[in-house]
């Protein structure tokens, strides 16, 4: 037995109920049983909706958008006189905003009105120079009211994301 001095480090982590109500209900729903064994699903969406801004901020460039906008400054989780919008970007050529209205799973019609009100927003304080102003929702799907909803708009696209999860052997 070794008589060496143990050294305990304690870690804190403080969640907000949302993100714990989050991280349980993602939890709940990706454990199955196969033959009594356990198996852990794949993910199809991130666990929280922070987890998805993150990963578009950090990858931007290889984005869908980043080869025509740049995350506008201080854009992500950009305040508004209604809340923080997820993220704004602005065109390279600098003649439009963009809004980037971030869901982690299936989005609702009420998503729409969100992104709506972050327009207008940033087109009555930001868009001073006549610039046009979109909107973007992102999630891994569209329920029928949301696509009723966008039917009726021009100016909010809609973006599915998937999660690929990928393992391949490497010979060592």
């Amino acid at each position: 037995m070794n008589n060496s001095a143990q050294t305990w480090f304690a870690t804190e982590l403080k969640l907000a109920i949302k993100d714990a109500n989050d991280v349980i209900q993602y939890a709940a729903n990706k454990e199955d049983l196969l033959d009594g064994q356990k198996i852990i699903m794949p993910p199809s969406s991130f666990v929280l909706e922070k987890h998805l801004e993150d990963y578009i901020c950090r990858n931007w460039e290889t984005t869908i958008f980043g080869g025509d906008f740049n995350i506008y400054e201080n854009g992500r989780q950009y305040q508004t006189n209604t809340g923080p919008l997820d993220i704004l970007a602005k065109r390279k050529d600098e003649t439009e905003f963009l809004i980037l209205e971030l869901k982690r799973d299936l989005a609702s019609d009420a998503v729409v009105g969100q992104t709506l009100n972050y327009m207008g927003y940033v087109k009555q304080h930001l868009a001073t120079n006549g610039e046009k102003v979109r909107g973007c929702i992102i999630a891994t799907d569209a329920g029928q009211r949301l696509r009723n909803a966008l039917s009726t708009v021009t100016n909010i696209d809609f973006y599915q994301y998937k999660i690929n999860f990928q393992m391949n052997h490497v010979e060592i």
